[in-house]
């Protein structure tokens, strides 16, 4: 019980954590994604739980607005936004 709940903490503090580190990068790929077509620079997706629940998680957008709904990986790199591939690129 005492290792769930010491995990638990931990969890919380090094999110927390790196989520102040982190913030400057955010602030930033948010601003450039608004800054280059003007939509919202998040979007959210429902994704499945490992026990089948299912919950919102929210993405930077990569695309265009009005793209539609498709895999990331059958996007063509015309379809692909300049901040959206810098993003790609990065993660992959």
């Amino acid at each position: 019980m005492y290792r769930l709940y010491l995990k638990r903490a931990c969890d919380i503090v090094i999110a927390g954590a790196a989520l102040i580190v982190l913030s400057p990068l955010l602030l930033v790929t948010a601003l450039a994604t608004r800054l280059e077509d003007g939509g919202p620079a998040l979007f959210g997706s429902v994704e499945s739980a490992v026990n089948g629940s299912l919950f919102t998680i929210f993405k930077f957008r990569s695309m265009p607005l009005n793209t539609g709904d498709m895999p990331s990986a059958e996007a063509r790199s015309a379809e692909v936004t300049k901040v959206g591939r810098f993003i790609r690129t990065n993660i992959e």
